[in-house]
Order: structure tokens, then sequence, then C-alpha cells
């Protein structure tokens, strides 16, 4: 069960809440994902992209400084940890959305690295003095790129999608722009946020308030938007035309995505089909040190005003909170 980090007052407070109670957590993901040479290699690079994100979201800057001072680490390495674009991180994610007579849901597989322990990971409560969220986060990593919800209603899940041009060069990470996301107020201020989010590459995301649910691709500044009607699947690689022809893909993300697609032409459980375990390791739920690694689970029930956390493969209910 994902442990809950509570945290409120201002960017830096609860920057610093998450670093302080997330320490050990923190420094261990910081001495496996930054290593030494990597981080001089990139000293200049850095200090662009710190600038960039200073003058676009300082707010997240002094979240991320909170971060560092709570742990008691490096700023800078922090920064390179949020700034996947600079060393070409890859991600995980399976993703069924439905909008159907019976009903409004959406269930997502978190997946980390292979190598990715549970233990590192955390729910975390932001209460801050205009919003208050609940988010996924990875140690050290600000929070952004898995799934939240917020106390405007507005929901999502996100969706790692590899690049089609990944270009740091006055753009901030993906990290920061899904972070801004987490405090939109409704679906049209969620979408004006990524359209002016500078992205340097981009994210998928099924965001959700109420009875309205769509599926949004985003490369740069340019943003896709499908409403969802019937099911609709997503793992991690561009599915919309606006982009599909000019962006890569990759096997793990293509073999989820037809499995998922064979499962509910079968008319197979949404939440069996998070669980199954066939082409491991390039299945939709993995396990430790395969080609991913399924850490957390969770169903958004909006017209029941639930959200509802399982335990990866198991599928046993662990948590309820309102939505």
């Amino acid at each position: 069960m994902l442990k809950i980090i509570e945290a409120r007052g201002n960017y830096y407070d609860c920057g610093y809440q998450f670093g302080e109670q997330a320490k050990k957590h923190i420094e261990y993901r910081l001495k496996r994902e930054v290593k030494d040479a990597l981080f001089k290699k990139y000293q200049k690079a850095l200090e662009e992209v710190h600038q960039t994100c200073k003058k676009y979201y300082p707010q997240f800057i002094r979240e991320m400084e909170g971060m560092a001072d709570g742990a008691k680490v490096d700023y800078w390495r922090l920064l390179l940890l949020n700034t996947p674009e600079i060393e070409s991180r890859k991600g995980g994610c399976t993703t069924i959305a439905a909008k159907r007579d019976d009903g409004i849901f959406l269930v997502h597989n978190e997946d980390g690295g292979g190598d990715e322990r549970s233990q590192d990971c955390f729910l975390v409560h932001y209460v801050l003095p205009e919003v208050s969220f609940y988010a996924f986060v990875y140690a050290g990593e600000i929070p952004s790129g898995s799934y939240s919800w917020n106390s405007y209603g507005v929901y999502f899940s996100v969706n790692y999608l590899e690049p089609i041009r990944p270009d740091i060069t006055d753009r901030v990470s993906r990290c920061f722009v899904a972070r801004r996301l987490i405090e939109a107020k409704s679906i049209e201020d969620g979408i004006s946020k990524l359209k002016s989010g500078h992205e340097a590459s981009g994210y998928h995301y099924y965001l959700g308030k109420g009875t309205d649910l769509f599926s949004i691709e985003q490369f740069h500044d340019s943003v896709s938007i499908k409403e969802v009607r019937g099911i609709d699947v997503h793992t991690n690689h561009y599915l919309h035309p606006m982009f599909s022809a000019q962006a890569p893909t990759y096997k793990n993300s293509l073999i989820r995505y037809k499995q998922t697609l064979k499962l509910l032409e079968e008319k197979k459980d949404p939440m069996d089909i998070l669980a199954d375990r066939k082409h491991a390791p390039n299945s939709i739920c993995t396990k430790l040190l395969e080609n991913g690694h399924t850490i957390s689970t969770i169903r958004f029930l909006p017209t029941e005003n639930k959200v509802e956390l399982y335990e990866p493969l198991s599928m046993k209910k662990v948590q309820t909170f309102s939505l």
C-alpha cells in the first residue's frame, strides 16, 4: 500500500515536508538515477533549464528547492531527475477509459522503471492556499507524470510518450507542465495550461471532471483533444492522427496496447485486463526487474464520486477516497 505524505503551506513548505518525510528514498533514487558522470556532463544545460523553469514556473522551482532542503540533498541533482528530456528516460503505463450508457470510469496501471522499488513511491496530499490535491509521486520528483485528482474535481492519468523531437531550448520539462495541470480548475483551464506550457516534449492525458472525459496528446504546445466515447485505450506511443505519422514507438508499448484491445474485444473486465501477465516481461502488469514495474493501480469513478487504489496483480482494493 502506498504511504500517504501529508503536506500543507506554500510551495516551498509542501516541497520541504515531502523531502523531509521521504529523505532516505530520495537519496536512494538520486544515487541510482543521477550518476556523477552524467551530472557533470550536463552542468551548463542544467543552468539553462533552471533559468527557463524559473521564468515560467517559479512556484515549482520553490517547491523543488523546498524538497532539496527537506531531504538535505543537492537541488541541481533533483533538477536533473526532474528533467527527463536531458537523459532520455522512458516510462510505461497502461490506461483504459470509458464513457458509456452504464457509466464513466478511468483505470490506470502506473509503471515505473524495471528496477523501481514500490517503497520509493508515495501518494502525496498537498494542501496549498488555493487548491489541494492527491498525486502519485516517485521520491525526488515533483508531483506530475502519474495520476492525480484535486479539490476542483479535476482528475487525470498520464502516459509517457516516446518523444518526437525533444527540445529543452527555452522550454521546460514535461514534469513541470504536468505539475501545472494538477491545479486546473476545469477541463478548459487544463487544456489552456497545456497549450501555454512551453513544453519540451509531451505526455498523453486522460483528463476528466464530472461527466466529461477527454483523451489529450501533446507535443510542445500543440494539443490534440478527443472526447472519450465508448472504450478508449492508451499506452506509451502517440495514437492521435495529429502526431502518429511522425512519432516513434517501441515494442513494449505496442505489445501492451494490442493485448489490451484484444482482451476488451473478448469482453474481459478492465480491472482484470490491468492484471494481465501475458507476454511477460512486456505484459500489461509487470513485476520488479521486468520491462517496467507496475507499482500502483487506480480507478476513477466520477459519477460515484470515488477514487479507488488497488494492489497490482492481485487487484485487492486497498484505499478509497472521495473525488
